[in-house]
């Protein structure tokens, strides 16, 4: 389901942006989908996907600045949270897959709209 949804705003993108948009996609689709293999844990490669999408629609819906900050923000008040929670641990480890996750997303929706 969530690979549809991805796969669907990624189409919505390039008809929205045009070709460069698709030559972006081309190089970081990959880089995006290769990355996650690397992490051990089935939930880390989980987070890598959920907040990877957050960094990248977060950054369609607001300005640069405002969305990257809004998107680490997010990745680490996530495991601060945890603190909190029962049965749960918060750990620095996934403070920072899901802060390269959302950077990854950011990156991939700043070279989608065509910006450096």
């Amino acid at each position: 389901m969530l690979g549809g949804a991805v796969l669907a705003a990624l189409v919505w993108l390039v008809r929205r942006e045009g070709r460069r948009a698709a030559v972006h996609l081309v190089w970081l689709g990959p880089l995006a989908l290769l990355l996650p293999s690397l992490y051990p844990l089935p939930e880390e490669r989980v987070h890598f996907a959920l907040f990877g999408a957050m960094g990248f629609l977060t950054l369609q819906a607001l300005p640069r600045g405002s969305g990257i900050v809004l998107a680490l923000s997010i990745a680490g008040l996530d495991e601060m949270l945890q603190w909190f929670l029962p049965d749960r641990i918060a750990d620095w480890r996934d403070v920072g897959v899901n802060a390269l996750s959302a950077l990854v997303g950011c990156l991939l929706a700043l070279r989608a709209r065509g910006r450096p």
